[in-house]
Formats: C-alpha cells, sequence, structure tokens
C-alpha cells in the first residue's frame, strides 16, 4: 500500500485483472483518497473510451452463468446512459435510458391502455355490477408486460404502487336512480362517483365520468373498472361506444413507484 501518493501502472495491449480464490471473503478493487482537509480531494476512477467512432464506456456487473448488466454510455445511440441486459450497454435488453437531456425511460415499467370499440349493451340497471370489458372485450392500446386483459382486469407483476385511470359513459338510462363507478382491486375499493345520474341529464341522454387513483397492489393483486345502476327494473343500460373518433370508455394504469 502506498500513502499518499498516486500510482501509475501502465500495461500495453493488456486487461488488468484481480483475482481471488479464496471462500468466504470479498475480493476488493479500491481507490481511495484519505485526505479530509479540501473539498478538491476526489477519488475518481475514470472509464472512457476513445472517441465517437469508439466503443462504450461502462461497468458490467455479473453472477457467472446466472445474470450479467451494463451500465454506462452507448456510444452508438447519441452517448444515451444506460443499463442494459447485456455485455456492453449497447447490447441486449434495455432496462433504462437517460438521454443527455435528462429525460428518463424504463421501456419495460409496466404500462397499459385499452378502451371500448363497440358498444356494450344491457350491462347495468336493476343493481348489477358491471365490468368494463367483461362483455364486449376491450381493444388494448398498449399493454407493456402483458399484464392487462381485454376482459377487462390489469394483474400487478410486481409490488408497488399503480395509477390507474377510468373512463366511463352510459347511456339507455330508461329511469334510473343511483349510479355508482369503482375502481376495484384486490385490496381496496376506490368509488370514483355515487349520484342520481337521471336526475342530472335526463333518460334519453348518456353520463359520463372518470375517475383515477394511486393504488396499492401486492404482486399478484387484480384491478377492474365497475359500474352499477339501480332503479331500472332490468338491465338495459349500455357502455357506449365511441361517438365521432372520441373514445367514451378506457381504462388506463402504469406502475408509479
Amino acid at each position: 500500500m502506498v500513502s499518499q501518493n498516486n500510482i501509475n501502472n501502465t500495461v500495453v495491449n493488456n486487461n488488468f485483472s484481480v483475482n481471488k480464490t479464496t471462500a468466504s471473503s470479498t475480493c476488493v478493487a479500491s481507490v481511495n483518497h484519505s485526505d479530509n482537509s479540501s473539498t478538491t480531494s476526489h477519488a475518481e476512477i475514470l472509464v472512457q473510451s476513445g472517441g465517437t467512432s469508439g466503443g462504450d464506456s461502462f461497468f458490467r456487473a455479473s453472477v457467472s452463468g446466472v445474470q450479467s448488466y451494463s451500465f454506462g454510455i452507448d456510444n452508438s445511440d447519441s452517448d444515451n446512459l444506460k443499463i442494459t441486459t447485456g455485455s456492453t450497454p449497447s447490447a441486449g435488453t434495455t432496462l433504462w435510458n437517460m438521454a443527455a437531456s435528462g429525460i428518463l425511460s424504463s421501456p419495460l415499467q409496466p404500462v397499459f391502455s385499452a378502451y371500448l370499440a363497440t358498444a356494450d349493451s344491457n350491462i347495468t340497471g336493476n343493481g348489477t355490477a358491471a365490468t368494463l370489458g367483461s362483455g364486449t372485450a376491450l381493444t388494448e392500446i398498449k399493454d407493456t408486460g402483458g399484464d392487462f386483459n381485454t376482459n377487462g382486469t390489469f394483474t400487478a407483476p410486481v409490488s408497488g404502487r399503480y395509477y390507474l385511470c377510468g373512463i366511463i359513459s352510459i347511456s339507455s338510462l330508461s329511469g334510473g336512480t343511483d349510479y355508482i363507478c369503482d375502481i376495484v382491486s384486490s385490496n381496496w375499493t376506490y368509488e370514483f362517483d355515487d349520484c342520481d345520474a337521471v336526475a342530472q341529464i335526463g333518460t334519453s341522454s348518456s353520463y359520463s365520468t372518470q375517475g383515477t387513483f394511486l393504488v396499492d397492489m401486492d404482486s399478484g393483486d387484480t384491478a377492474t373498472i365497475q359500474c352499477t345502476l339501480t332503479g331500472v327494473g332490468a338491465d338495459t343500460t349500455d357502455f357506449r361506444a365511441p361517438v365521432g373518433g372520441i373514445i367514451t370508455n378506457a381504462y388506463s394504469g402504469c406502475l408509479a413507484c
């Protein structure tokens, strides 16, 4: 060990490696600046490639024969900072990406969006809880991870807080009284509308509402959107079809944290 000095080792056309084979011990490569009297007494590890026509500069962590991750600059993709499953930042699957502008993206982050493309008729009216998508299947716009079923059920792939949003529009109210809309998850039911829809707009019109919640979900928990209308005497109320290209019933969500 050399104290308070720099060491300059040059190995030409070879790799530098630190190896250890002793069981129950840690193999450590350390860069330590022990001065505590100046804010410019830095410790630095520089990983640098040759230039714009060169390769990537990165760190790689690997469990032999199991899993490998690379973290560093992808020189072939606008010098974005990435975490990938490949041997370099330009190889494998991109898990995390930050552009030079600071914009972050996680391409595999769970996200879904779906809508009702055609009307779903006679879904409620006599106190029946109707799930959006359970009759007429929803049409997916996006489903990263394949966690959404077009029957209207989202299943959390990991435990976390999910931002869920629903847009509901019904027609053929026919004298109904109490109208309730919920996001129903395995842990909680989140009510976002409870009103006398007919009293507000009349029996010949449609009624639209929307709700958003940050929903705490465990891995494997499910969440759907349900609505219930009472007072009609029969299930004659409909989920509306899109009108003039405008989506009227939709369900979307993503993992927030």
